[in-house]
């Protein structure tokens, strides 16, 4: 008969402390803001924090699942079969970060930055990925709220321009109605100086009215990014007086 029970005492010291290892492991993961989990290189999961459950939905934290099951589509797997092989092949261990969307247990989607790191278990002498998952459903939602509150306000935008284009040529067409008969008045020589006078300001306001409609034309230009600069002489103090 062999005495063995100082063998089982070394291995009741070494299972404890591998306990008390796992269990301050588990503390540390715990409080992690991320979804954290470790799985094997076929990304079935050994062991996840709670977060990792709640995350894609499971009431059980204590499931064994393949996280391939929940890739949303084939261009998403394929994306991540690719990051597994470039993991496998990596030698120097690094961490790398990825861009994913994932299906829930309940089918609802979720955008991550899938953090990936692949290291060697020395107790069981295997090889392991640490996963790291940040959820940025709400950031992408945020950003395609943004996105079409831009469309819709280029098209506004574009609208505007439209309008104030239409409307500028519209009013051209009598404005330059009103300046005709107007110059051709003040040629007759028989016409009372008041009613000159009268004939002169209707003159001078509706060049006024033509300015800033032709001033609305180059801004519509502008926002198309259609305006062309003129080189042209002109008199300084005449447009001094107009202003």
């Amino acid at each position: 008969m062999i005495d063995i029970t100082d063998k089982k005492l070394i291995e009741k010291e070494l299972s404890d402390q591998k306990q008390n290892i796992e269990n301050r492991y588990r503390q540390l993961t715990e409080i992690m803001s991320e979804a954290f989990a470790i799985t094997e290189l076929d990304f079935t999961i050994v062991y996840a924090n709670t977060k990792f459950y709640k995350l894609f939905e499971y009431a059980d934290y204590n499931s064994k699942f393949s996280l391939k099951k929940h890739i949303c589509s084939t261009e998403n797997f394929e994306k991540l079969e690719k990051i597994l092989k470039t993991s496998i092949e990596n030698i120097n261990n690094n961490s790398f970060d990825y861009e994913l969307e994932w299906q829930t247990k309940n089918n609802k989607k979720i955008q991550t930055i899938l953090s990936i790191s692949k290291f060697f278990d020395s107790i069981q002498h295997r090889y392991f990925y640490a996963v790291v998952l940040t959820d940025i459903s709400r950031l992408k939602q945020i950003e395609n709220e943004l996105r079409l509150a831009k469309i819709s306000a280029d098209d506004a935008n574009r609208a505007k321009s439209e309008f104030l284009a239409n409307m500028s040529h519209e009013i051209r067409t009598p404005m330059n109605s009103i300046l005709g008969l107007t110059h051709l008045s003040l040629k007759n020589s028989d016409i009372p100086e008041q009613v000159r006078d009268y004939l002169m300001k209707i003159h001078k306001a509706a060049l006024t009215l033509l300015r800033i409609i032709n001033d609305i034309l180059d801004l519509s230009k502008i926002e198309a990014g259609k305006l062309t600069l003129e080189n042209i002489d002109f008199n300084i103090e005449t447009i001094l007086e107009n202003i």
